[in-house]
């Protein structure tokens, strides 16, 4: 990987991982639902006018849309309004261990004992920080965010069947599709979503800003770095968000860090760093 690869996939990080503390902060004054509805209108505003519309794309577009942009960050956005930042950090890295499960579901791929083993020391390492946040009484909080990991998994494989189209083309159409979806789920389960944004700061409003830049930029760069390096060499990185997400979360939003909270967190990253340096051994799809 070239220096210049390395300092973008160090940046891109580093948006990952603090954009948790962004959305921590905006959360705490907007409702999720429309603080996300808000972030994929401004979005597909800034994105539209130069993109093309995805032709013959549009109905795996639409329900990427419902998968990413609904289900995904909607739980996320719901997670963190309950949850600490350190903790969802920690949790949404299980959405490689259930693109693990699922592509031996799906695909036919047969995970080696190897594999095996660090989903299972992923997951416990998550049941420990559920320890921890059961005593504060976010369990409910956490449950969601791990039901957005999910939500990301399903979706890398709707996104195999998009990889034809630009990332800011699908970011594009994904945001105008995810709009309607959760500007209605506000208004069914959320209340008081005017009064909140008339009230928000400009510390609100800037965490906002954060949250779309994070979207356009870090995905549009990471995608770059995808297309110009090996997959098993650039993936490694995504390591260092969580990592990110928990620092930032303790320096800037003064979150606790118990030793519990630690040990699960590196049980948590460890199992998620094994399942993805580990091979895979395809077995044919026919029983």
């Amino acid at each position: 990987m070239k220096p210049s690869d390395i300092l973008l996939s160090l940046f891109v990080m580093f948006l990952w991982g603090t954009n948790f503390v962004a959305v921590k902060t905006a959360v705490g004054v907007v409702p999720p639902l429309m603080l996300m509805g808000l972030r994929f209108t401004l979005v597909a505003a800034l994105l539209l006018p130069f993109v093309r519309p995805p032709t013959g794309y549009m109905r795996p577009v639409l329900m990427l849309s419902i998968t990413l942009g609904l289900f995904h960050f909607g739980l996320l956005a719901i997670g963190l309004s309950g949850a600490d930042a350190t903790t969802a950090a920690i949790a949404i890295q299980l959405q490689v261990p259930f693109a693990t499960i699922l592509a031996a579901i799906i695909l036919h791929e047969r995970p080696g004992r190897t594999v095996i083993a660090g989903i299972i020391i992923a997951f416990g390492g998550v049941v420990l920080v559920a320890g921890k946040v059961d005593l504060s009484g976010n369990l409910f909080y956490l449950g969601l965010v791990i039901l957005a990991a999910l939500g990301w998994a399903i979706s890398n494989f709707q996104l195999k069947k998009l990889n034809r189209l630009n990332v800011f083309t699908l970011n594009a159409w994904v945001s105008l599709f995810a709009v309607p979806q959760l500007f209605l789920a506000s208004f069914l389960f959320e209340n008081g979503q005017f009064a909140a944004v008339g009230r928000a700061d400009p510390v609100i409003w800037a965490a906002f800003a954060y949250v779309v830049l994070v979207m356009i930029l870090g995905h549009g760069l990471w995608y770059g770095i995808i297309g110009r390096n090996q997959i098993s060499i650039a993936v490694p990185f995504t390591l260092l968000a969580p990592v990110i997400g928990v620092a930032s979360g303790v320096i800037v939003l003064g979150e606790p860090l118990s030793w519990l909270m630690i040990a699960g967190g590196l049980l948590t990253l460890g199992g998620v760093a094994i399942v993805i340096l580990a091979p895979f051994k395809k077995t044919d799809s026919n029983p």
